[in-house]
């Protein structure tokens, strides 16, 4: 295993990230409504060339965050599955190497709601809203769960009941 996942691609190949939190260890008397706070947050560790954002991002679009659902095994068939809802388009913006976060309540929310269909998850997929870039590549490297320092996180708060 790896601890970077890529976002971005060349001329012929495409890139996206996912990521998918446990949320079998919320008590099952937590409602979707009990949930005040959801944040996730994602470590940014490499961007190259530094013209990445430039090459593979819109005006109005940068990287985006999608609420997504795809088992608990990811296929390539996962690469254009649906998305339930958009987080943010633009969880990050540049190249800056930093933690970016995105509030994630509402997508927390509903996948308590769908909590059987969807395996006790609640997953995510990280893309660039171009899928080759303009020049011959364009990758952003981010943390997986190996990288235990600069590890993805999914900081929730909610009512005990």
């Amino acid at each position: 295993m790896s601890d970077l996942v890529p976002v971005g691609g060349t001329d012929t190949v495409s890139v996206r990230a996912f990521y998918s939190f446990d949320l079998s260890g919320l008590p099952l008397t937590v409602a979707p409504e009990d949930i005040s706070a959801a944040t996730l947050s994602l470590e940014q560790v490499t961007v190259y060339p530094s013209s990445a954002y430039a090459d593979m991002t819109t005006a109005g679009e940068k990287l985006i965050l999608e609420q997504v659902s795809y088992g608990n095994q990811l296929t390539i068939a996962d690469f254009t599955t649906p998305t339930l809802s958009l987080v943010t388009s633009t969880f990050s913006t540049d190249a800056t190497l930093a933690r970016r976060s995105a509030d994630v309540l509402t997508q927390v929310r509903d996948d308590l709601t769908n909590r059987a269909a969807r395996g006790d998850r609640t997953q995510y997929r990280l893309r660039f809203p171009k899928d080759q870039p303009e020049g011959n590549y364009g990758f952003a490297d981010f943390a997986t769960a190996e990288d235990s320092a600069r590890a993805p996180g999914l900081e929730l708060s909610y009512l005990a009941p």
